[in-house]
C-alpha cells in the first residue's frame, strides 16, 4: 500500500528517523511545548551541513515503536554536546519566529483563533508563507513524509535549484522530516558500513559510525528523492515558491 511504498523509498534513500523532541526554550528561557516541527527542521538542516558533531548508530530507539519506524529503522543518537544542543535549540527558535511571523502577517486573525501561538503546534503548510521570502528557507526544499497516508509533501523554496553541477549545495539544502499523528521527527541520512566515500583523490571504505556520520554530506538532494519516489510510485505534491 501507500505506506509500504513510502517506507521502501525511505530505506532506499538511507534515511533514518531521529527523535528531536518537542520542548524548546524561548528568549526568556521559558519552556515552549509543541516545538517538534521546528526542532525537526533545525536538526535535519544542521545535520546536513555537518554542524552537529555527535555520532549516530542505527539501533532502534524508544522514541517510536510504530510499525512504520521499525520498517526502516530509527536512529539513536549519542547525547548531544552542550554546544550542539544550544545550536539546535537556537536554530529551531529562529525558524519558529521567522515562519510564524510570516504566517501572522498573512493571517493575523489566526492568533485569536488559536491557530498560531507560542505553544501551538505548527504544521508543515506554514512553510508556504516563506518559500518566496528573503530568508534561508527560500533556499530550501523541505520534504515531509506523511507516515499516516504514505504521501509526501514537498515545499520548494524560490531560490532552491536542481542543478546537477551544484549537487552538494542542493543536498545540504534538502530538509527531510517525517510526520505521524501530530508529531514531527527529522529523517537523517546515515551511510551504511561497507560503503565508500571520496577524500581528496582517495576512495575510503566506511568502517564505523564516525565515518558514516562524516559521510552525511552525501545525503540525497530533491532530484534524487523525487526519482526514488517515482520508482516506488509514491504520490507526492510539490509546492513551488518560484511559481
Amino acid at each position: 500500500d501507500n505506506v509500504d511504498r513510502q517506507c521502501d523509498s525511505i530505506r532506499q534513500l538511507k534515511l533514518r528517523l531521529m527523535e528531536a523532541g518537542s520542548f524548546n526554550k524561548n528568549e526568556n528561557d521559558e519552556l515552549i511545548r509543541n516545538s517538534c516541527f521546528y526542532l525537526s527542521l533545525a536538526t535535519s538542516y544542521l545535520h546536513g551541513i555537518q554542524a552537529i558533531t555527535c555520532n549516530f548508530h542505527g539501533d532502534e530507539c524508544e522514541c517510536d515503536k510504530s510499525k512504520e519506524s521499525e520498517s526502516f529503522g530509527c536512529i539513536k543518537p549519542d547525547p548531544l554536546h552542550d554546544a550542539d544542543k544550544a545550536l539546535q535549540s537556537e536554530t529551531a527558535l529562529q525558524l519558529k519566529r521567522l515562519i510564524e511571523s510570516a504566517v501572522v502577517s498573512s493571517h493575523p486573525e489566526w492568533v485569536a483563533q488559536g491557530k498560531v501561538g507560542e505553544e501551538v503546534q505548527a504544521f508543515s503548510d506554514f512553510l508556504v508563507y516563506v518559500l518566496d521570502s528573503l530568508s534561508m528557507i527560500s533556499d530550501w526544499a523541505v520534504v515531509v513524509f506523511d507516515s499516516l497516508s504514505g504521501f509526501v509533501e514537498v515545499y520548494k523554496g524560490k531560490h532552491y535549484h536542481l542543478s546537477e553541477q551544484d549537487e552538494a549545495w542542493s543536498a545540504s539544502n534538502t530538509i527531510t522530516v517525517r510526520y505521524s499523528s501530530g508529531h514531527y521527527q527529522p529523517l537523517l541520512f546515515v551511510a551504511e558500513e561497507g560503503e565508500t566515500k571520496m577524500k581528496g583523490d582517495k576512495e575510503l571504505k566506511i568502517e564505523g559510525n564516525e565515518d558514516a556520520f562524516e559521510n552525511s554530506c552525501k545525503r540525497p538532494n530533491l532530484k534524487k528523492i523525487l526519482d526514488v519516489l517515482d520508482q516506488h510510485n509514491v504520490f507526492y505534491v510539490v509546492t513551488d515558491g518560484s511559481e
